[in-house]
């Protein structure tokens, strides 16, 4: 059927393809199904600014009462990846007003868009109203904890941090280092490598990016013995330092020497 080669096509990220069935479809005078808008509209997130396209679709599906949480789900997925968090929230919003119940997915769409534009306040708020209605899963804090990183705000990172150990869920390597990052931005050694330690009492190994930024908030703390300390953990790890992890813990020690 039009709709099983569609959703194939999506889901190999053959978005062309997928769109090219939508026309076809049309030409034979068949009728879209929520499924063929479901489709639909998610490979047009997958084209480069196809977020617009998304929403043209996604009203085409409204006006003949084909909109479900899917199709919502998939236009707010297609601006997130275009980093459009105003529509994303639109989209949100739209979803409750339609009698539609916002899910993981819906909340979590919105709560990328708004880390990847670096809204941070908005993140926040967003998680926060998630909890009245979704559970946050590990990708929502994840996402939050990255847009706080963007927003140096490194107090409200750790906090989100420590969220996620409440709620019983685990932060894996990238909220470690959004986290670490945060603090490395807000001038927060100490933090930075606290968060080293937690991360290995939580069985997350340290990668390049956890250590090269703890070596850039050492940098900044003049901290050049901690930041040698660290470059020489790294290696004992098995990490090869690249030229800018190099540049930053010869920052410190030349900084030390002034």
């Amino acid at each position: 059927s039009f709709n099983a080669a569609m959703s194939a096509c999506q889901k190999g990220g053959q978005w062309e393809k997928s769109l090219g069935l939508l026309l076809e479809l049309r030409s034979a005078s068949l009728q879209p199904t929520e499924v063929t808008y479901g489709a639909a509209i998610s490979a047009s997130g997958q084209a480069g600014g196809g977020w617009q396209q998304g929403l043209t679709l996604l009203a085409e599906a409204e006006a003949q009462g084909l909109a479900n949480e899917v199709c919502h789900n998939a236009a707010t997925s297609a601006c997130e990846k275009s980093a459009r968090w105003d529509w994303a929230l639109v989209l949100l919003c739209e979803l409750e007003e339609r009698g539609l119940q916002p899910d993981a997915i819906s909340y979590n769409a919105a709560l990328s868009a708004c880390e990847k534009a670096g809204c941070w306040e908005r993140s926040l708020q967003l998680l926060l109203q998630m909890h009245d209605r979704s559970a946050p899963d590990a990708v929502s804090y994840g996402a939050t904890i990255s847009a706080c990183e963007k927003g140096k705000a490194w107090e409200h990172a750790l906090e989100l941090l420590a969220g996620m150990q409440r709620a019983l869920l685990r932060p894996n390597v990238v909220g470690f280092n959004a986290a670490i990052s945060a603090c490395e931005k807000g001038e927060r050694w100490q933090h930075a490598i606290s968060l080293v330690a937690v991360m290995r009492e939580r069985r997350v190994l340290p990668d390049i990016v956890s250590y090269s930024a703890v070596i850039s908030a050492c940098e900044r703390g003049d901290q050049w013995q901690l930041a040698l300390a660290v470059l020489a953990e790294m290696l004992h790890a098995n990490l090869d330092p690249d030229v800018i992890i190099y540049n930053a813990a010869i920052s410190a020690c030349a900084s030390a020497s002034r």
